[in-house]
């Protein structure tokens, strides 16, 4: 049966559509990668930039509809694709404006922005869709020893 499985895949057209994306990005990027830096190649840099979200904003609209095909917010499995699907759209909100300040506006993004709230808004997307990922592989996590508090409050802080 897996044999076969690559067959279904690549006949897919998200899958198409998202190889023919990457191919594209992956190969532009390449491109944008010499080893000096003058005005014309950052504002090539900040044009990739803002078209590699694409790949974000595609992932989460797919991820939408999968999802929905994978029981939603009535299973964890389909929380946990919902959670990672807004974690991308997020991301690309976050690329979307640091991209029209680089581009259009043609000034440095202010720190903070409220781009910073889709990047930051990414993480705790993210962080559910592990929580609940983890709750469908059965990961248990106890913090009734001091030990294990020690190790919860330290792993993230490093």
């Amino acid at each position: 049966m897996l044999k076969d499985a690559h067959k279904f895949y690549f006949r897919n057209p998200l899958v198409i559509i998202t190889l023919i994306f990457f191919v594209i990005l992956t190969v532009w990027w390449i491109k944008l990668q010499p080893f000096y830096t003058d005005e014309n190649l950052i504002h090539a840099k900040y044009i990739w930039g803002s078209f590699y979200q694409i790949i974000a904003i595609w992932g989460g609209i797919c991820g939408l509809f999968i999802s929905r095909s994978l029981g939603g917010f009535k299973s964890f499995f389909g929380k946990s694709i919902v959670f990672f699907s807004f974690g991308l759209l997020f991301q690309a909100l976050g690329q979307s404006i640091y991209s029209y300040f680089n581009l259009f506006a043609n000034i440095q993004a202010p720190y903070p922005s409220f781009g910073d709230v889709g990047f930051f808004g990414s993480v705790i997307f993210y962080i559910l869709g592990v929580i609940y990922l983890s709750r469908i592989s059965g990961v248990k996590v106890s913090l009734k020893s001091f030990q294990n508090k020690l190790q919860a409050f330290i792993f993230p802080l490093t």
